[in-house]
């Protein structure tokens, strides 16, 4: 933390805080939590739709086209859930099934989805090489 107080030039001011309000119904009022659950929902379900048809023997070219889109969905989900402390949300929290589902999908489609991009950068560095 100092490196970056250095680093930005920024005075920090530590202090702790306690809410002794009921905190759950704080988090409704200042997020809408149950919009989040259904976000979270239908990316599962579009997800699914998406990379679970590419198998093992999907082209590369094809695999990196489906991880990329899951990829992008996903990080859309950067800019709207707060990252709030699960004993807070409502149980079961969507966003951890959804967590789970992009990492072990994510994993799964990297390595051929790396194969087609090495190969376009190959092809590429081919080209500029024989380019007079």
């Amino acid at each position: 933390m100092q490196a970056l107080q250095e680093a930005e030039r920024i005075r920090v001011e530590p202090f702790a805080a306690r809410y002794d309000g009921d905190a759950r119904g704080l988090l409704a009022r200042a997020w809408d939590l149950d919009g989040l659950s259904r976000a979270y929902l239908g990316w599962l379900a579009e997800a699914r739709e998406l990379v679970e048809p590419v198998g093992a023997q999907a082209p590369d070219e094809a695999v990196f086209a489906a991880r990329s889109r899951l990829v992008h969905e996903w990080r859309k989900f950067l800019f709207r859930d707060p990252g709030l402390p699960l004993e807070l949300l409502p149980d079961p929290w969507p966003g951890t099934q959804a967590a789970d589902y992009f990492h072990v999908q994510s994993g799964r489609l990297l390595p051929a989805a790396s194969r087609f991009v090495d190969c376009c950068l190959r092809a590429a560095d081919s080209r500029a090489a024989h380019t007079p």
